[in-house]
């Protein structure tokens, strides 16, 4: 995830309100939906945006908030 860009506050701003956004639209079991034509909860969306937001926690930053928070 952005892993060779040079950090400023401004794409840490960013990446930011996406990490609060992504967990804003977690199940209830935690589960993710896809796009337009995968709206349901599946693997493949969930799969990858649990990547997304542990590469996110493992290179320095902090953990995500709880969903509903």
């Amino acid at each position: 995830m952005l892993l060779g860009v040079e950090r400023s506050a401004d794409l840490e701003a960013v990446l930011s309100k996406a990490v609060t956004w992504l967990v804003g639209r977690q199940q209830a079991d935690g589960s993710f939906g896809g796009g337009k034509w995968t709206e349901a909860p599946n693997a493949n969306s969930t799969g990858l945006i649990a990547q997304a937001l542990q590469g996110r926690r493992t290179h320095g930053r902090p953990k995500p908030p709880k969903r509903g928070s």
